[in-house]
């Protein structure tokens, strides 16, 4: 009897086991069969399609074959990112915080109570090499950049009161222009200089969050930062302009790398007609900005209460693209009752 049980629960067994065996087998094969028909369907997708399937998050390397992938520069950048935003967080706090001073409207005033450029690192989605011309080497890098960095802003306003905003959830994403000078010492550069590139216009998001208060206590300090840092960015990183960071410990003459003077532009401001005024309540006074960078503006006398006013003033104005800066004329009111 025992022996008669033996053999039925081995065969059972047996017959489960092939069962078991034909079954993942079948599987095995309709899966290469489904992996089979799916890289033939992606061999026939075009790029213009891959982009469709992509949305907007699709890399450089697609777009541009001239970029190439750089997985490897990645894993170096995560590698040495924690010393990189120690080092890279005390000096771009000295160096970005007497700009901010700069582009305050008056009254106001800007200081950096903190800055940590966080613990995750930016990712190089591509890069594009350019032949090397005067001892230069000339990189463009597909950047992006959603990290953690911890940014607080001390904002003094004309009142007198200190309101503390911290900027969150920064996200940057822009080809970066590195271009670096070589020498023949080690480590082989002497200089760089880096450049936001206008095309594809960079893009910079970031949420204001105060501390220990409301930021809706002092009207308008959101718009102020935004402009303050807008300016910034376009009047100082964004090419033609750039940032030039020597690299040697021995002193090099980096003046290859500096912005170029190409000519000079003289603006003659005569007059406008037929001016409306857009504050009820307020005086018609027109007065004209104009700038080529923000940090230069230009400014005519008021003119009182005229909807014709004349002014005939002249401004000179520096230019160093000819092709991208432009000569931009505001003409705000001036409404004091």
């Amino acid at each position: 009897m025992g022996l008669v049980f033996g053999m039925l629960m081995g065969f059972v067994t047996g017959l489960f086991l092939v069962a078991a065996w034909s079954s993942n087998m079948a599987f095995h094969s309709i899966m290469r069969l489904s992996k089979t028909i799916d890289l033939f369907v992606l061999g026939q997708i075009n790029q213009d399609e891959v982009k469709k399937l992509c949305s907007q998050s699709y890399p450089m390397w697609l777009s541009f074959p001239t970029f190439e992938r750089v997985k490897w520069l990645n894993k170096m950048l995560e590698k040495l990112w924690p010393s990189i935003a120690l080092a890279g967080s005390e000096s771009m706090k000295g160096n970005i915080e007497p700009m901010l001073m700069m582009y305050c409207p008056s009254g106001f005033k800007m200081q950096i109570s903190k800055l940590f450029l966080g613990d995750i690192a930016p990712q190089i989605e591509g890069i594009k090499l350019h032949p090397i011309q005067s001892a230069q080497l000339v990189m463009d890098l597909d950047f992006k950049w959603g990290g953690d960095p911890d940014i607080i802003l001390g904002v003094h306003t004309p009142v007198g009161t200190i309101v503390l905003i911290q900027l969150e959830n920064l996200r940057l994403f822009s080809h970066v222009r590195v271009i670096f000078k070589l020498a023949e010492d080690i480590p082989c550069i002497s200089g760089m200089a880096i450049s936001l590139l206008c095309e594809p216009k960079p893009v910079l998001h970031y949420t204001l969050k105060p501390i220990g208060g409301s930021i809706c206590s002092i009207p308008g300090v959101s718009e102020i930062i935004k402009d303050v840092v807008d300016n910034l960015v376009s009047d100082n990183f964004q090419w033609p302009n750039r940032i030039i960071l020597p690299c040697s410990i021995k002193p090099a003459d980096l003046s290859d790398l500096e912005l170029k003077l190409q000519g000079r532009l003289d603006v003659t401001i005569i007059r406008a007609f037929s001016l409306k005024n857009t504050d009820t309540f307020g005086r018609l006074d027109p007065y004209v900005l104009a700038y080529v960078r923000v940090l230069f503006k230009k400014k005519t006398k008021v003119i009182q209460n005229n909807p014709n006013p004349e002014w005939n003033e002249t401004f000179t104005f520096n230019v160093e693209d000819q092709e991208r800066e432009l000569l931009v004329l505001q003409v705000p009111f001036s409404d004091i009752l």
